[in-house]
């Protein structure tokens, strides 16, 4: 009746995994629960046991291929036509979040998209990612619906078989990637409907770490700039009509090291995550018209 699938990458996921075996065992249905690790160097001995539950199938890769790839592989593995993709870095927030997500099936062309959950239980070192979480990703459902397409986030959702492998995204292995996944689901046709049915997002990064993957977000939105039509690039091209792109680039160049004080520091602005951000893209776009 569902397939459970959750790509992995050096994440402790036994625990998830029990918790997820627990209720759907418990709910009486046709299911499995199927974990694809992707190359990991971590947890390999621990992530193992997931073999011992019943209706649980763990692969792996022997070489890094990315989320993506690991998501398809995975929905290719999968018996049953309903797919629940899960990161593997969270944790259910209600104890019938798989009936939650049941009693709201979806036909063949529609996504359901449960959302995120941030706690409040966080190390200072992380206060960037929490805030950027709480802030853009930890959104109401009635929100999350006005612009649908929007809010897309690809570690909880539900969805048919047939509709995932025909959305054909592409595989690379970069951060940011739920642009193209949104980006699909519009060009398909495919309606979005969001609800209440939250995860536990508890595999923050660190705050570099998470500014470094947040420039590499920037780099997909700039690699893919004709077909997405990100704000990125429609701000860039009004800074350019007025002739202020590159005193923008400039200016922000200069502030970084307090952009980067801020980011980094217990109370993160996100006002100034995307003047830095902008920034950045302004920089490809030099960067590119130079190299020509």
């Amino acid at each position: 009746m569902i397939s459970i699938l959750i790509p992995n990458y050096n994440t402790s996921i036994y625990e998830l995994v029990k918790t997820l075996h627990s209720e759907a065992t418990n709910l009486n249905i046709a299911f499995e629960i199927c974990v694809c690790d992707d190359a990991s160097t971590l947890y390999r001995t621990e992530n193992n046991r997931i073999q011992q539950l019943s209706n649980c199938h763990f692969f792996q890769h022997e070489n890094n291929k990315g989320r993506t790839f690991t998501r398809d592989f995975l929905a290719n593995k999968a018996t049953y036509e309903t797919l629940l993709y899960l990161d593997a870095d969270v944790m259910p927030t209600q104890a019938n979040f798989i009936a939650t997500y049941l009693n709201i099936f979806p036909n063949h062309k529609q996504i359901i998209v449960g959302g995120y959950n941030y706690r409040d239980d966080f190390h200072p070192s992380q206060s960037f990612r929490w805030t950027f979480g709480k802030q853009r990703e930890s959104i109401s459902a009635k929100t999350r619906n006005v612009t649908p397409y929007k809010y897309v986030f690809s570690g909880n959702f539900l969805i048919s078989k047939q509709t995932y492998i025909q959305l054909s995204l592409p595989k690379e292995n970069l951060y940011g990637m739920d642009l193209l996944f949104s980006k699909a689901l519009y060009e398909n046709q495919i309606e979005v409907i969001h609800i209440n049915n939250t995860i536990d997002h508890l595999g923050l990064e660190s705050n570099d770490v998470f500014l470094n993957k947040s420039l590499e977000a920037v780099e997909l939105r700039y690699l893919y700039r004709n077909s997405l039509e990100t704000p990125f690039e429609a701000k860039y091209q009004k800074l350019k009509a007025f002739k202020l792109h590159y005193l923008f680039y400039k200016t922000t160049q200069k502030l970084t090291p307090l952009f980067l004080a801020n980011l980094c520091s217990k109370k993160p602005n996100m006002f100034v995550f995307d003047l830095y951000r902008l920034g950045y893209y302004c920089k490809l776009h030099l960067e590119e018209k130079e190299s020509l």
